[in-house]
């Protein structure tokens, strides 16, 4: 092989080193086609077949809670791993602050803090700024939970089709392209040993794979949201590592890496400083949430005659049924679920008063800052000695229906602040 400084007419000037250059083109180029290939095939797999479909249902159990069940969720390790993303990308991330900190005052680190601040780029923004806030904020594609093939009310979208902005959150997954993440550092080794970068990347896949299905059995995405969750993250890491730092050139040539992180002094570790509060926020707002909701009204005979029904909530898709029966008064089954701060509370609560009017209160309560939150509460009202209904909702849709005709028809309150009222057509209830 020819002199690495043929290729380059002045390789002392950074700006003169161009990634493109053939010796350098000859790593990153394969690096972005083999996994780009991967993807694609399973990405028109998934537009030509119902590969996605066929995946989630190894995963979906009906059942009465909610009307659709995911119970692989709650079995090890699956729910051990769906609580770790958070700290996968913490701890990396701290380790990668810590070398970056000590190596102002340690000399012999001094030579492995840029790789420490392109594997703390790599996960801060990868799994961090694109997936979470970027495509996964805005891409609108509903979670297998959400659509109707699993007792949802969206419909099925194939990957990269855009869905409507805020209304669904399966593409690409957080968890996983944390664990796709630690594939970075197949960068670091790559050009050094390459056993070592095999490893690396094995363990990345291997670790976002395992985080992968942990997200597909709980039913929150799809196989084709799995892969790119690889593909993004990994993306990002190269385009960081070849034309952001330019590590390869770096390391060719030693007097360019040693001036390569920093040249401003004290704001370095103010940068540093921010870094760390970032990835404690990171950690902080993916605790999870997972609670099931179950009430029923005691039988009493106050509440035979002439009661009042309120449910109030704070955020969740409503669907209530009018039955022709008398008892029970009201049953409430639902799911929240989702992810925000340690001290975030979910609060249900029944309440029966019987003077001096009967009434019937089913309150659900969210306190604190939830990044994502999903709920969904079924109601089944009995309509026989119903007087009034009133729900009212902060976030979310309310849809009424009836399982048949009512004899009477109840004072109807329905609201919902953020949502649509869908009520059933009055031929079919009367």
């Amino acid at each position: 092989m020819a002199p690495i400084t043929e290729h380059i007419q002045q390789p002392g000037k950074p700006g003169e080193i161009s990634p493109f250059d053939a010796i350098y083109r000859r790593y990153w180029l394969p690096d972005l086609l083999v996994p780009l290939f991967f993807v694609a095939i399973i990405t028109v797999l998934c537009w030509l077949t119902d590969l996605d479909l066929v995946v989630s249902n190894w995963f979906f159990k009906p059942d009465k809670i909610g009307g659709v069940s995911w119970p692989y969720q709650h079995l090890q390790p699956w729910l051990f791993l769906k609580k770790s993303d958070s700290w996968l990308v913490g701890i990396i991330c701290a380790a990668s602050l810590a070398v970056l900190v000590l190596a102002r005052f340690l000399p012999r680190l001094k030579r492995i803090r840029l790789y420490a601040l392109f594997v703390i780029c790599s996960m801060v923004l990868g799994p961090g700024i694109v997936v979470n806030n970027v495509f996964k904020e805005y891409w609108g594609r509903p979670r297998p939970r959400q659509i109707v093939e699993y007792n949802g009310k969206s419909q099925y979208l194939p990957p990269l089709a855009m869905g409507i902005s805020g209304h669904g959150e399966s593409f690409p997954s957080g968890h996983a392209a944390a664990g796709f993440g630690y594939t970075a550092f197949w960068f670091v080794w790559r050009r050094k040993r390459r056993l070592n970068a095999v490893l690396s990347l094995a363990g990345g896949l291997a670790l976002g794979g395992m985080l992968g299905v942990a997200r597909l059995a709980a039913g929150a995405h799809f196989l084709s949201d799995i892969v790119w969750s690889f593909f993004l993250p990994f993306l990002v890491s190269l385009i960081l590592y070849y034309f952001v730092f330019r590590i390869p050139q770096r390391e060719d040539f030693p007097d360019l890496h040693d001036k390569s992180v920093s040249r401003y002094g004290s704001l370095e570790l103010w940068g540093y400083g921010l870094l760390g509060l970032f990835t404690l926020l990171l950690v902080l707002v993916k605790n999870s949430f997972y609670q099931e909701l179950a009430f029923q009204a005691e039988d009493r005979p106050s509440l035979q005659e002439k009661r009042t029904i309120n449910l109030s909530v704070d955020q969740a898709d409503v669907s209530i049924v009018l039955t022709g029966g008398g008892k029970p008064f009201l049953s409430v089954n639902g799911l929240v679920q989702g992810f925000g701060l340690p001290n975030n509370k979910i609060e249900a609560r029944g309440d029966i008063f019987e003077s001096p009017e009967p009434v019937i209160n089913y309150t659900l309560e969210t306190t604190g800052w939830f990044t994502e939150l999903e709920a969904n509460l079924s109601a089944t009202v009995a309509g026989q000695g119903l007087e009034k209904l009133t729900v009212r909702v902060n976030e979310g849709d309310i849809t009424l229906s009836c399982d048949q005709a009512l004899a009477s028809w109840p004072v109807l309150d329905l609201h919902t602040a953020k949502g649509k009222v869908v009520r059933p057509e009055p031929d079919k209830c009367r």
